[in-house]
């Protein structure tokens, strides 16, 4: 069954003691944290015959907010890590290794003016600078021929991103947000792949790199949700 966000939000306001004050942001500083990760779980909103897809998580994981008189500024920060090593098969010899690794980072930062809507309810909207850059390598894709063959690469991508958000207030201190955004974003990669003998006897090959550079348009969907606290 899929849920919509805004039943999700809305259902956790409710079960909320009820506050007849307004909810506006009484402090300057903010903290939010992506928790869509752990409401995918229990919650099949959005996704296709329930596939549990890292496509629902925005890249920005941990986010900080300054509060202004109607506008914020916004941080946002994310990214991975991953290195394993894994038994070269291309080898008759088991102690033989080869590496996947891939790098991330995610930054943000930007400006939003909001509106109260309501008690709890408030619209955002505003502007992105969207900088990531990637990194990875793969020493084995496959073996042919008496060669085994494998990559790196690196990519570095520039947004900028009009932002549209609807965000509820449970507390004071405590809300739940979505966003959905629409980028203009310039993209330049690196591609090198590289072949290694794994017969004697067999020279080396040379390497080859590719150098590429393209811009696209990337929509984010509204179904990341972000919980947030005001310190």
């Amino acid at each position: 069954m899929r849920t919509p966000l805004f039943v999700v939000m809305l259902a956790v306001g409710t079960a909320s003691s009820a506050r007849s004050d307004t909810l506006l942001h009484v402090h300057h500083h903010e903290a939010g944290v992506d928790v869509t990760a752990f409401l995918r779980q229990f919650l099949s909103w959005g996704v296709p015959n329930g596939d549990n897809t890292n496509y629902l998580l925005s890249p920005w994981v941990l986010s900080y907010r300054y509060h202004l008189k109607h506008w914020n500024l916004r941080f946002g920060v994310g990214g991975m890590i991953s290195d394993v090593e894994q038994p070269d098969y291309s080898y008759s010899n088991p102690t033989e290794t080869t590496r996947r690794k891939q790098t991330e980072l995610d930054l943000r930062v930007g400006a939003e003016r909001y509106q109260e809507l309501s008690k709890r309810w408030q619209v955002f909207y505003g502007l992105d600078f969207r900088p990531s850059w990637q990194y990875s390598q793969n020493d084995y894709h496959y073996s042919n021929g008496g060669y085994r063959y494998g990559s790196d690469s690196r990519q570095q991508d520039l947004a900028f991103a009009p932002l549209l958000g609807l965000r509820y207030h449970i507390t004071k201190r405590f809300s739940l947000h979505t966003e959905t955004s629409f980028a203009f974003m310039r993209s330049d990669s690196e591609l090198h792949s590289y072949t290694v003998p794994i017969v004697d006897g067999y020279p080396p090959l040379p390497d080859t790199r590719q150098r590429t550079g393209s811009f696209r348009t990337v929509f984010q969907t509204p179904l990341s949700v972000i919980a947030t606290f005001d310190l």
